[in-house]
C-alpha cells in the first residue's frame, strides 16, 4: 500500500521534461531495501539478535528511501512537508529502538517491527487519501 499510494496516487504524470529514468533507478533503493528484509527473515536465525533487527531496519530504510525520494515528482496537493515527515521518521526511530530494547526475544521484535510498518504504512496512505480527496 506504501508503494502504490507514492507511485499511483501521488506521482504527478503529466511532468514536462521528464524521460523516467530517475524513477528507474531510484527503484534500486526499493529492490534491495525489500531484498534485506526478505533475507533477513528467510536466513537470520534466532542467536543473531541485534544484527537481524538492524538488518530489517536498515532495508525498511532503503525501500522507504527509494519511494519517498520520488516525491519531488509528486502533484502539488501530494507535496511531502516536515509535518508529515517528522512523525514518520519518529515512528521509525521508536521501531528501531524498540526492537533493539527487546531483540532477546524475537517474536517480540518482528512484531514491534511489524507494527512500525503497519504504522508508517497507514500514516502514508492516510495523508495520500486525504490530499487525493481534496483534489477532486
Amino acid at each position: 500500500m506504501f508503494y502504490i499510494s507514492e507511485f499511483d496516487h501521488a506521482i504527478e504524470e503529466n511532468l514536462p521534461c521528464q524521460s523516467g529514468a530517475g524513477l528507474i533507478y531510484k527503484h534500486y533503493f526499493i529492490w534491495f531495501g525489500l531484498n534485506i528484509c526478505t533475507i533477513d527473515l528467510d536466513y537470520a536465525n534466532d542467536a543473531m539478535g541485534i544484527i537481524r533487527i538492524i538488518m530489517m531496519f536498515l532495508g525498511l530504510f532503503l525501500f522507504y528511501l527509494g519511494v519517498l525520494s520520488n516525491s519531488r515528482l509528486n502533484k502539488k496537493s501530494h507535496q511531502l512537508d516536515k509535518k508529515l515527515m517528522i512523525p514518520f521518521v519518529l515512528v521509525y526511530i521508536l521501531g528501531l529502538g524498540s526492537s533493539i530494547v527487546f531483540q532477546s526475544n524475537i517474536t517480540v521484535a518482528i512484531a514491534l517491527c511489524t507494527l512500525t510498518v503497519i504504522l508508517e504504512t497507514d500514516y502514508f496512505v492516510t495523508f495520500v487519501v486525504r490530499r487525493f480527496s481534496k483534489r477532486k
